[in-house]
């Protein structure tokens, strides 16, 4: 999948199209400067987490943001075949999930159908016909939409009772310079999900940060902070060699110089001991 995400040019139809211009206008919107901030607190250090309210709406829309270790194109294959899995399709305990149907359109829609049960009594099930559809830019950017859509009534009908909820969930993937050959990755998430029904507001904007989670596994997936952090001591130690071998060694060479070496030394002397010494760094 990665390797059709990268390699084979897509063809999509007029309504596809639509959906993809949908998901960038939504995710444009959440890197404007408009409405209302709330910092939510994430139990993974390396995922900030958000809740934007726009021009005095009562449904916010979750933000996350991370950089995985990945790039752009494994990201978003991971996220498409997440959702065509037929091992969750077996097993929908996740989510409250009572049912789940996914159906593969092209290379790059799929169906994506549930019925959910809501974590709190006498609220009927609520069902998210969604179609999920990637696309990857000309500058090595990439991206999903997941919006609600018409089709699969005849894979997931309607039942009588369910309301139907509605979604909406973007993601996008920006490339980053690679660290010692490593890639890096910009993963950003937004969605919104509006209930229906008579639901308080602030219900709804509490279980739609539930699915901001998705960001921090998947990162944890991707994860190669060790290696990450080899390659940055070894960047440190071929500076601080270099630097060494640079020391002035004619005594009427210029104090300033030896000054600046000597602050340098200082500065990276915590980092060296641990490098000579294999030490821990916490952190990236």
């Amino acid at each position: 999948m990665t390797n059709l995400i990268r390699n084979v040019p897509q063809v999509y139809t007029p309504e596809e199209q639509i959906s993809i211009s949908d998901g960038k206008s939504f995710m444009c919107r959440t890197t404007s400067n408009e409405g209302t901030s709330i910092s939510f607190v994430s139990s993974d250090p390396l995922v900030a987490m958000k809740g934007v309210f726009y021009g005095g709406e009562a449904l916010g829309t979750g933000i996350a943001t991370t950089i995985m270790d990945a790039t752009a194109e494994e990201v978003i294959s991971s996220v498409y075949c997440d959702l065509y899995s037929r091992k969750l399709e077996a097993s929908p305990s996740s989510s409250y999930i009572i049912e789940l149907k996914s159906k593969c359109l092209n290379d790059h829609s799929l169906l994506y159908l549930t019925e959910r049960k809501l974590p709190i009594p006498g609220f009927s099930p609520r069902e998210a016909p969604t179609k999920a559809t990637w696309w990857r830019d000309q500058d090595g950017s990439a991206g999903m939409d997941v919006s609600i859509t018409d089709e699969g009534e005849d894979l997931l009908p309607h039942k009588p009772g369910n309301v139907r909820m509605v979604v909406h969930t973007v993601w996008t993937c920006t490339p980053l310079p690679d660290i010692g050959g490593l890639p890096q990755t910009a993963v950003k998430l937004a969605t919104k999900v509006d209930l229906a029904g008579v639901v308080p507001a602030f219900l709804m904007n509490k279980l739609g940060t539930g699915f901001l989670s998705m960001t921090s596994r998947l990162r944890q997936r991707f994860d190669r902070s060790h290696e990450v952090d080899v390659m940055k001591r070894t960047e440190i130690i071929t500076r601080m060699t270099a630097l060494r071998k640079s020391e002035p060694k004619n005594p009427n060479d210029s104090l300033q110089d030896k000054n600046s070496l000597r602050k340098v030394r200082k500065h990276f002397a915590p980092i060296w001991m641990q490098v000579e010494g294999r030490g821990k760094v916490v952190g990236r």
